[in-house]
């Protein structure tokens, strides 16, 4: 349930900032359920039970951003100001291994997202959520990742359909703030 539930809200975050009613108006959103387009992985988390349990079992989705640090910390995934390619392959295969055809798409996204050094020191910081501190780069690598596989769906998980096809050409052309309020043509 909670792997669902925690899945579903990334995959939500990753989306909230998309939508139009015309491929080239970039400031109009379409409503459109990404998860109807796009079927949402299963994540395994057991093989972090042990090392970031306390925040599985934690249903308060404020803690979301401390879980997604845990995990890529324990799997080594960031080292100083570096993503390590190698350890986010083997957090992503274990995270995805019910979903192999979503972690080559995955783990290239994570890696462009990785490139992105604006937006890699903008959420560097450490904050506090409750009474733990914990940072929103992984959170940010995470939803920048998801929002790039939804474009790049698999063919065996994408269910189409014109709606669908217009938010994936809307991701393709257009550009949003974190906030999803201000949108623009990529140029």
């Amino acid at each position: 349930m909670l792997t669902h539930w925690l899945a579903s809200i990334t995959w939500m975050l990753a989306n909230l900032r998309w939508g139009c009613s015309s491929v080239s108006d970039c400031s109009k959103r379409l409503d459109v359920n990404s998860g109807s387009c796009c079927a949402i992985p299963d994540v395994n988390f057991e093989p972090y039970r042990q090392s970031c349990g306390h925040f599985l079992n934690n249903s308060q989705s404020s803690l979301i951003p401390c879980l997604v640090d845990c995990i890529f910390n324990a799997s080594h995934v960031l080292i100083g100001n570096q993503m390590n390619a190698d350890n986010a392959r083997k957090m992503t295969e274990q995270l995805m291994s019910a979903n192999p055809d979503f972690v080559d798409i995955s783990v290239t996204a994570l890696l462009n997202c990785s490139a992105n050094k604006e937006q890699w020191e903008k959420f560097h910081k450490r904050r506090f959520f409750g009474n733990y501190k914990c940072s929103l780069l992984p959170l940010y690598l995470r939803t920048c990742a998801v929002e790039i596989a939804f474009v790049n769906c698999p063919t065996s998980s994408w269910k189409g359909g014109k709606a669908c096809e217009e938010a994936r050409e809307y991701k393709l052309n257009c550009k949003c703030d974190l906030s999803g309020r201000v949108c623009s043509a990529r140029t």
